[in-house]
Formats: structure tokens, sequence, C-alpha cells
């Protein structure tokens, strides 16, 4: 399962932790906050796999000016289908799980995915808050 991006592995997951993920200055993420690690009965919550891009609960967050394109929203279909058959054939997680192929041929054979919701960021505001003064 290396090499596969941030999104398809969000695409072939049988569960999905909900955090704030923010990246860092040298390309790394890095998360804040609260995160709560439950026991799952992991079978009851997938059925058939891959999920449908519009289906990730994603926001993406992007300054203003920015690309709109990244290389983590890179999708390749056989990368996915190659993905799940291992899964399916060496976790026993998966192995209920039934590829879903009309949400497979949806998927690109290998460019970016639509569908995700995007908040811009104005850059001004950002300036304006850098340049606040700090209460003491």
């Amino acid at each position: 399962l290396q090499g596969l991006t941030q999104v398809e592995e969000m695409l072939i997951s049988a569960v999905l932790p909900i955090m704030s993920l923010y990246r860092l200055p040298h390309g790394q993420y890095g998360y804040s906050g609260h995160v709560i690690n439950l026991p799952q009965d992991v079978a009851s919550f997938v059925n058939s796999l891959p999920r449908l891009p519009g289906d990730l609960d994603v926001i993406v967050v992007r300054k203003e000016g920015a690309a709109q394109s990244h290389r983590d929203f890179r999708v390749r279909r056989f990368v996915v289908l190659g993905a799940l058959q291992w899964l399916i054939g060496n976790n026993k997680y998966y192995r209920s799980v039934t590829i879903d192929s009309d949400a497979l041929a949806l998927l690109p054979e290998d460019g970016n995915i639509s569908g995700l919701c995007a908040v811009t960021l104005d850059t001004a505001d950002e300036e304006e808050q850098l340049e606040a003064p700090v209460a003491q």
C-alpha cells in the first residue's frame, strides 16, 4: 500500500477518522486538537469500496491565489483497484468488502479529483491578523 496519495487512502479506507490536518512549511502534515480513538466494529462500516470522491467529508482550505490542484488530490484508478484487491486478500477487515465497479469507473485513470469542498482564504485578512497588536 506504499505510494498511495492521501485521497487514494481515503477512498479505500474502511473507516474515516475526523480530525483537522494542516500542511506544514516543508510539505509534511500535522494535526492539532483532540483526536479520540475508540474500539469500532470495522466490518459494519462499509460493504463496498472505493468511496466516491463526493462522499469524502473533506474541506480544502487554500490561500487566495494558490494553485487549484495539488498532487495529494491525485487519484490513479489502477492503484486504487490494486490496493483494494490486496486489502481484500490480506486484511481480515476487508474480506467481506466488494469492489464497486461503478464507483471505480468514475475515478480518473490518473488525475486530480473534483468535487471536494474548497474554501479560499483572503491573504489580506491573514496579513492584517499578523500585524495586529498582541494583548499582554
